[in-house]
């Protein structure tokens, strides 16, 4: 697994967001978000005119997911037989957990579904 931030992620007139600025591995599951969410601060930076504030904003956040995703690459990926036997202990006990607000605990989160209707909806239904 290879895990990177890229030096600079503005040469001139080359901008770089998303995976062309960082890559690692999909443990924790932040990649498609971080990349996405470079893609609005570029855009923002660019309609702002404030192309240098960017890679400000945005280099640190990378330089944290990444170094984040290798510290879950390492824990999976474990070679020590006392850390496979820690990790395989822990990862239970911290495993998924029901969410407050969800229809019940085989519900996945961001899957319920809520019986609630706000003011909004319940006037656009009536016109």
């Amino acid at each position: 697994m290879h895990h990177r931030v890229a030096d600079r992620y503005r040469n001139g007139r080359l901008l770089l967001a998303g995976d062309a600025a960082h890559v690692h591995s999909p443990a924790g599951g932040q990649g498609m978000n971080t990349g996405i969410q470079d893609g609005y601060a570029l855009g923002r930076a660019i309609a702002a005119g404030r192309l240098d504030a960017y890679e400000a904003q945005r280099r640190p956040v990378a330089r944290r997911v990444v170094a984040f995703t290798h510290r879950m690459t390492r824990v999976a990926t474990a070679r020590n037989a006392a850390a496979r036997t820690a990790r395989n202990i822990a990862l239970p006990l911290l495993g998924p957990r029901p969410v407050p607000g969800h229809i019940g605990p085989s519900t996945s989160p961001g899957t319920a579904v809520s019986s609630r209707v706000s003011s909004t909806v319940s006037n656009c239904r009536s016109s």
